[in-house]
């Protein structure tokens, strides 16, 4: 699949509630919705898609014992023979604060026909944990010890970000397609401060959700054998190219000022 970048963005409407402290050092995710808008920005040799545009729409909300993530990507590809085609996935996931529990729900669709649908609960502590599935029914994930929610995992990489120190990878347990887990490389560039940024729309700069420095955050999703499902990422050799990659220029906050998405 091409790869897609943000030409432009729009956060809307910006403060939701207050932001609530998560983590030490001092940690505030703010509660929002932010659209971005997706296009084609560079195409692979001997692809047959011709043009691909989109958005996505992500909101963070405070639930007091927890935060609600909801997702809608929606992309039209045109293809080199003609054909169209429009691929909606709509996600949604409730994490708790201390990462100990996890209730997931994703949906794609393909020309408004659902071709994938996931809906479960999961639950972790120092021993590891499991994750159990209503959709498909009767699927059940044995979640490894180490292994993180994406909420504990985005604040490891902003402690990480704010001590300078790097991250480590990390096996992530999401539960929204088939492979339910995957091991996160994480590189983090130098802070940068909105002067730097020159691909915020003018009319955002003064948005106070988009203050303060952002670290250029680079993750790369990888796929995990069989044969290591039960391992940390650290414990096997074996080389893999990534599922898909995430670039995002991400405040201290939890805000990504822009993203890229990259299918390979």
């Amino acid at each position: 699949m091409p790869k897609l970048s943000r030409v432009a963005l729009a956060l809307l409407p910006c403060l939701l509630f207050s932001p609530a402290v998560l983590a030490s050092p001092p940690l505030k995710f703010a509660p929002h919705e932010a659209e971005y808008e997706l296009h084609l920005d560079q195409n692979r040799p001997n692809s047959q898609v011709l043009r691909a545009d989109g958005k996505l729409i992500f909101t963070l909300s405070d639930g007091c014992d927890g935060w609600t993530t909801d997702q809608k990507m929606e992309i039209k590809f045109l293809y080199a023979q003609g054909q169209q085609a429009t691929i909606t996935v709509r996600t949604s996931s409730w994490e708790a604060n201390d990462g100990s529990s996890y209730t997931f729900s994703s949906r794609t669709l393909n020309n408004g026909k659902e071709t994938e649908a996931f809906r479960g609960k999961a639950s972790l502590s120092a021993t590891g944990g499991e994750a159990s599935y209503s959709l498909p029914k009767g699927k059940t994930v044995k979640i490894a010890p180490g292994v993180m929610f994406p909420n504990q995992h985005t604040i490891m990489i902003l402690q990480r970000a704010m001590t300078g120190d790097k991250v480590p990878n990390q096996r992530v347990f999401d539960g929204t397609d088939d492979k339910a887990l995957s091991d996160v490389s994480v590189f983090l560039g130098k802070p940068q401060t909105m002067a730097d940024d020159k691909n915020v729309p003018e009319k955002l700069r003064k948005d106070p959700l988009l203050q303060g420095s952002s670290w250029a955050t680079h993750l790369a999703f990888f796929p995990i054998p069989d044969k290591t499902a039960k391992q940390q990422p650290e414990e096997t050799d074996e080389i893999s190219t990534p599922d898909y990659e995430l670039k995002l220029d991400l405040l201290a906050n939890s805000v990504a000022r822009g993203l890229s998405i990259d299918y390979g």
